[in-house]
This record gives structure tokens, C-alpha cells and sequence, in this order.
């Protein structure tokens, strides 16, 4: 099942000091896994989005109540807004 997912898995090469944990560490910040775990996360929140705009956009007769998958976007939709702070914050210190 990891295969599927990170076909180029079976390609890394690690050294052989360090533990554990360390040579899993180094494996989630290459910039390819990076890459793939970001585009899959982008792309089951795009499917969360259309789900809630599909099939749970309050109608007229349940303005106020809330299903589960729209608290989950607002909660998704609040950490991205607070990444993106924390990226613009990051960059003041850079001069252009």
C-alpha cells in the first residue's frame, strides 16, 4: 500500500547511521514527499470543499445547524490561513 502511494520509496537509498526515527524524519522532509503529501492534502480538501457545496450547503430551511464535514473545512480552512501567516511573517526578514 505504501508502494502505491510513494512508488519512488523502494529508490531511497538511507545511510545506515542514525536511528530510527531519524531516517524517517529525513525521508518526510525531502522535497519530493513533501511535494506528493501536499498535493494529495490539496486534493482531498478540494474534495471536502465540493462535497460541502454539493450536498451540505444549508438550504432555507436549516440556516444554523452544522454537518460534520463543514466544521472539518472551517477547521482545515483556519490552519491554511494561519500557514500562510506564518510564510509572511517568515519572509519579512528577506530583503527583496
Amino acid at each position: 500500500m505504501l508502494l502505491v502511494f510513494f512508488p519512488f520509496l523502494c529508490l531511497v537509498r538511507f545511510k545506515d547511521e542514525g536511528t530510527k526515527w531519524e531516517k524517517i524524519k529525513l525521508f518526510y522532509k525531502s522535497p519530493a514527499v513533501k511535494f506528493i503529501l501536499h498535493t494529495t492534502s490539496f486534493i482531498i480538501y478540494l474534495t471536502l470543499y465540493s462535497y460541502v457545496m454539493l450536498f451540505t450547503y444549508p438550504t432555507s430551511n436549516r440556516y444554523f445547524t452544522l454537518h460534520w464535514s463543514e466544521i472539518l473545512l472551517y477547521f482545515w480552512q483556519v490552519t491554511l490561513f494561519i500557514e500562510m501567516i506564518t510564510k509572511v511573517s517568515n519572509m519579512r526578514n528577506i530583503c527583496l
